[in-house]
């Protein structure tokens, strides 16, 4: 399901097959771990021909160590600082950006993913989250998920988050069945919102169906 506000004075046709960008720069996903941003993400660059950069990786590439090792080492603060930057980097390109979980903590992000780019928030329901995490043992590589029960920790971090996840995105694509219906089901529908967005008239033929608005 699609909720929030479409159409936009930015656009450029195009169906696929070659790179689409209009005067905005990137396509931004945002939500909780686990909602599948970085494989959704993948898909969606694959089918718009953009580059794809996943934003926890790319802080891993420029520090030389895993997320949790550097939470470990440098505390939370060090690496939001660290996020920001990596963040307004790769907001500056045409490309679809696979955002960690906590980069809409603060105003500062949520600006960056904003100004010219289009953010969808994939809102999944965090029982999928939590059966997703735990059967990839993947919750015990994200630190704020660690300790104590993980179903419970990611409800406290949606309840805690979900309005700020709200104020940074244009659209939000929820899933009730979580991830059932399938990454690339989910990818389809990002890519159709993304070109609605650059063709608000409809001319290149994708029709969404949205609820609401911003």
């Amino acid at each position: 399901y699609v909720h929030g506000c479409l159409g936009r004075p930015y656009r450029q046709g195009g169906t696929g097959g070659q790179q689409e960008c209009g005067l905005m720069q990137a396509l931004v996903l945002v939500g909780l771990s686990g909602s599948g941003k970085s494989t959704v993400g993948r898909i969606a660059a694959a089918r718009l021909g953009l580059p794809f950069i996943d934003t926890d990786r790319r802080i891993e590439q420029h520090s030389g160590q895993a997320i949790a090792a550097l939470f470990a080492s440098e505390g939370e603060n060090a690496f939001r600082q660290r996020e920001t930057a990596v963040l307004a980097e790769a907001c500056r390109q045409c490309a679809v950006v696979a955002t960690g979980g906590g980069a809409i903590l603060r105003a500062g992000n949520r600006a960056l993913m904003r100004e010219a780019n289009l953010v969808v928030w994939l809102d999944v329901p965090v029982a999928a989250l939590a059966r997703r995490l735990g059967d990839h043992g993947a919750g015990e590589q994200r630190p704020l998920l660690l300790g104590g029960d993980l179903r419970y920790r990611l409800e406290v971090q949606y309840q805690e988050r979900r309005h700020l996840y709200q104020a940074a995105s244009h659209v939000r694509c929820t899933s009730p069945n979580g991830l059932a219906l399938g990454s690339r089901r989910l990818a389809g529908e990002v890519v159709r919102i993304y070109r609605r967005w650059l063709d608000p008239e409809g001319k290149a033929g994708d029709q969404i169906a949205t609820h609401g608005r911003r």
